[in-house]
Order: structure tokens, then C-alpha cells, then sequence
């Protein structure tokens, strides 16, 4: 490996870690101008870097700010997300509808209650009327959730084989669930109750199994498939 070849890969790792380190404290202290709060020696101290390398890859606390939003509202920070979505459906592609749903939609508020992005995104996105670059930021966070996340509803759905029902796409399936994903899961932070793990009941006629039960996530979730989706097989029922 060259010097500059070494020199480059140093610099990439420095860039990262004191990226991520402004995310770390952003997620700590989720308040007021958050972003005025962070200081190029608290970052490269908690980057283990030197001030100089920090000033070394930004010239400015405005060029770091700037990076940090982009580094914190990628569409790939919820990979992980995504991909629990795929991989349950991939593992359960001769569920029954209920099944499915239910296990897709309880892996998916379980992934999302982990993803530190979550809070950070909320915390950004009470910026977005006095910041356009902001806004801008976060119309691409969402433009690139939708784009990962319709394959996967595509694939869903034709393991269910069930289309989409008109005048609804498929990304509108995606947008729905995202929303009600997000907003279950802040209610859920601060109002636990209000969202529980476990209605105690059967859903739509199929008996009432302990061992799988539908949490309000799951059971909405349902729903809005059901609502919004139809069995192949009735086609002819929308001519």
C-alpha cells in the first residue's frame, strides 16, 4: 500500500469516527439548537482524533455541520430495518396472511426500538421550517426509505399473493406503514401502555394463541394490508 494510499485510508477513518461521534452527541443531549451545541473539541476528543485532524477534514464548524445532517439522515442508517423486513419474509414464505404480517410487523418495531437514527431523526426533523436544508435532507431520508422498502412490500405481497388494491401503489403501502411504524413507536416511548405488546385477543376470526400474540403495531398493520390489498384471485372483482 502506498503513503498516500495510507494517508487517504487514515483520513476516511478519522472522517467516520468523528462522524459518528457528533451522531453520539446529538443523541445525547436532543435539545434546543442541537447542532450549535457541538464543539470540534468535544468530538475529536470523543473520536479519539486531535482537533487538528478535525479541522484537518472540515474547514469549518458549518462544513462538519453540514456533513453531520448528511451522515445522520442516510436512507442506509435504517438498513437494518429493512433487511429484518426481507430476511422474515424471505424465512416465511408459506405463512398464512395473519402469520406473516404479524411476524414481519413485530421484527420491524423491535428493529426500530434499536436503531439510535430513530431519535436523531426526530430530534432534525423539528428543524425543517427554519432550515430548507434540512428539510431537504429529510425529503431524502424518506425518498430513499420508500425506495428500499418496495421491493420488500413487493416481495411481501407476492408471497401472499395479494395486489395492490386501486387507486393505492405500492409505495403508498410504504409510506403508510412507515408512518404508522413511526408514530406508534414515539407514542411507545413516552406512553408504553398506549401501545401494547399484547391486545389479548384473536384477530380476524383465527383463534387466540398466547405463544403468538398480535401487538397493536401488528394488528394495524393487518389491517392496512387487508384495506389496502387484494387476493389475486379476485381480480375479476375489480374490472
Amino acid at each position: 500500500m502506498t503513503k498516500g494510499r495510507t494517508k487517504a485510508a487514515a483520513r476516511k477513518e478519522s472522517r467516520e469516527a468523528m462522524l459518528a461521534e457528533g451522531a453520539r452527541i446529538l443523541h445525547d443531549m436532543p435539545v434546543g439548537n442541537v447542532l450549535s451545541q457541538i464543539k470540534a473539541t468535544e468530538v475529536a476528543k470523543g473520536a479519539h482524533k486531535t482537533t487538528g485532524a478535525f479541522y484537518n477534514i472540515w474547514q469549518d464548524h458549518n462544513a462538519y455541520r453540514r456533513e453531520l445532517i448528511r451522515y445522520v439522515l442516510e436512507p442506509s442508517r435504517f438498513d437494518a430495518v429493512t433487511e429484518v423486513i426481507k430476511d422474515e419474509v424471505n424465512r416465511q414464505k408459506s405463512a398464512s396472511m395473519q402469520a406473516l404480517v404479524r411476524s414481519v410487523a413485530d421484527k420491524n418495531f423491535s428493529e426500530l426500538k434499536r436503531n439510535p437514527f430513530m431519535g436523531l431523526q426526530l430530534t432534525l426533523w423539528a428543524k425543517r421550517e427554519s432550515d430548507p436544508e434540512m428539510a431537504a435532507h429529510l425529503r431524502g431520508l424518506y425518498q430513499g426509505l420508500n425506495e428500499r422498502l418496495i421491493p420488500v412490500y413487493t416481495m411481501l405481497l407476492k408471497n401472499l399473493n395479494r395486489r395492490m388494491r386501486p387507486p393505492y401503489e405500492i409505495q403508498h403501502l410504504a409510506v403508510v406503514m412507515m408512518a404508522l411504524l413511526e408514530g406508534l413507536h414515539i407514542r411507545s416511548e413516552i406512553d408504553p401502555d398506549a401501545v401494547p405488546e399484547n391486545l389479548g385477543a384473536a384477530l380476524d376470526g383465527i383463534e387466540y394463541d398466547p405463544e403468538h400474540p398480535w401487538s397493536l403495531f401488528a394488528a394495524a398493520s393487518y389491517a392496512l394490508v387487508e384495506s389496502m390489498t387484494i387476493d389475486r384471485s379476485r381480480e375479476d372483482d375489480l374490472a
